[in-house]
């Protein structure tokens, strides 16, 4: 979420934006990780209760801050002596009130799909499925550059399209985690991370490069490495976890606040970072003390949840 955060901070309109770690790795791997936390389940739930856990999930949250966002545009346009409909759009349809919101509808038809394949490979078919996932991933992360000009999708489908990897390699992870046994587990999630390093290794003998190659060379592995390795348990750490999509979709409105702040004006990035990142999580928290006073209001996840219980209900 920092990398996300860093990446936004960062942007500029008039030229392309140098990732702080040299990869705009962070919203690749949350794509993988989704999907794979969607792929790994063990419980039978039915589509019907799924996809209604999902919407209240992302798509509540997509329509109530799309409106939010809408109204500071229109605020904006009026203040500033432009028209109402200066800053709109007809492809908010889609995106939603502010560009980065489009990770929101993206991530319930991903979940979506990786809940589909979840039933097409349960059982003996995980190992397979897995295999299959993987192959199915690392064929569109090749053809991604090539299929951008064939389809040449609008905004912010073309996004959807980079995003259609994350799917397959999400689904191979979490299939190949439901397998029972430890060496074919093992083997399994190392083929699935060469998969991924394929691309940025010699794909460009055969494809046009695309800069999505490095992001998942970088992301599935890193994805591999946080289900596989055990840390200890970290209370703080598990709370800032449990608000990464609050930050997700406010920090954009935080920016902007900053952004007006003379005192930070010209500052480091590292300090901008910082106080989009504080500002975004203090207004979460905030958010929350406030339903909890009102007693009910928009519910970022189950009370009390864990993100251990986020994983094994996903």
């Amino acid at each position: 979420m920092l990398s996300i955060v860093a990446f936004h901070v960062r942007w500029t309109a008039n030229e392309v934006t140098e990732p702080l770690l040299g990869i705009s790795f962070g919203l690749t791997t949350l794509q993988v990780i989704l999907c794979a936390l969607v792929a790994r389940g063990a419980r039978e739930v039915s589509a019907g209760r799924f996809l209604e856990r999902r919407a209240v999930r992302l798509l509540k949250p997509w329509l109530i801050w799309s409106l939010v966002y809408l109204a500071v545009k229109v605020a904006q346009s009026v203040r500033y002596g432009h028209g109402w409909d200066d800053q709109l759009d007809p492809s908010m349809w889609l995106v939603g009130g502010a560009f980065h919101l489009w990770f929101l509808p993206y991530g319930f038809a991903a979940s979506a799909a990786a809940f589909g394949l979840l039933h097409l490979t349960r059982g003996s078919r995980a190992s397979g499925g897995a295999a299959l996932a993987a192959l199915l991933g690392g064929l569109t992360l090749l053809a991604s550059s090539a299929s951008r000009v064939v389809i040449d999708p609008w905004p912010p489908l073309d996004l959807w399209l980079d995003g259609l990897p994350a799917v397959f390699f999400g689904v191979a992870i979490g299939r190949a985690l439901a397998v029972p046994d430890p060496r074919r587990r093992r083997v399994l999630l190392l083929v699935i991370a060469g998969v991924s390093l394929v691309p940025v290794a010699v794909g460009a003998t055969w494809f046009p490069w695309s800069q999505l190659w490095a992001r998942y060379a970088v992301a599935v592995p890193l994805a591999l490495v946080g289900f596989q390795w055990r840390a200890p348990s970290s209370r703080p750490l598990t709370w800032l976890a449990e608000r990464n999509m609050g930050v997700y979709v406010v920090h954009v409105l935080v920016l902007q606040a900053v952004d007006r702040v003379s005192l930070l004006q010209g500052a480091p990035d590292g300090l901008r970072i910082l106080a989009v990142y504080s500002g975004s999580l203090a207004m979460v928290v905030g958010l929350g003390a406030g339903k909890r006073a009102l007693g009910g209001g928009v519910r970022w996840a189950r009370p009390a949840q864990r993100v251990g219980k986020a994983m094994r209900a996903s």
